[in-house]
């Protein structure tokens, strides 16, 4: 008997991964290349070191998107390639002392995930740069959560920066769609 390979998520919440929405379930379920589409919204804020920021992080400007998110598993690492409209960014996911990662660039963030009947929230719990351990009080403040409305899985993202305030809040929703659909 073959046993289906088991998502990043499922390793990191184990028994928990079950008690989420279906739509989050789901979304999450990756064991090769996925696809999902919808629309999202994104505002920024921070002056001109939050468009700094944003810029070298190839975060999208403010606006209404369409969104495309193509997400594909490599060497047990999920690559996840966000696209709102014409910008593009993308982050790599792994598990790091049981602890979801993730990587933008040379940026490592690591969270909690707390999962529930309504959803998932995520904690920044510590972040390196370049390998190196940076502290707390210089840390991003991210607040991050997914849930489902009818079939769609829903998520938003809110990060701010001590000195700096608000950078950039995006959230929306999407539906999976088969490998090669384009939004």
């Amino acid at each position: 008997m073959t046993l289906a390979p088991v998502s990043l998520y499922e390793r990191l919440l184990g028994d928990r991964f079950s008690s989420l929405p279906r739509a989050v379930t789901s979304m999450h379920a990756i064991d090769d290349e996925r696809v999902a589409v919808g629309d999202g919204f994104v505002v920024t804020n921070g002056g001109l070191s939050g468009s700094l920021i944003r810029k070298v992080m190839k975060l999208p400007p403010a606006g209404h998107y369409q969104l495309e998110v193509r997400f594909f598993v490599r060497d047990g690492m999920e690559i996840w390639t966000r696209r709102f409209g014409d910008f593009r960014f993308t982050s790599r996911l792994s598990a790091v002392d049981g602890k979801l990662a993730e990587r933008f660039g040379p940026l490592r963030l690591r969270f909690d995930l707390s999962p529930d009947a309504n959803g998932l929230r995520m904690a920044l719990a510590s972040w390196d740069v370049l390998g190196l351990p940076m502290p707390e009080f210089l840390a991003p403040r991210i607040a991050a959560g997914e849930w489902a409305e009818d079939d769609w899985f829903c998520f938003e993202v809110c990060a701010a920066l001590p000195l700096v305030g608000p950078v950039i809040r995006y959230s929306g929703r999407l539906t999976l769609q088969p490998v090669g659909g384009r939004a």
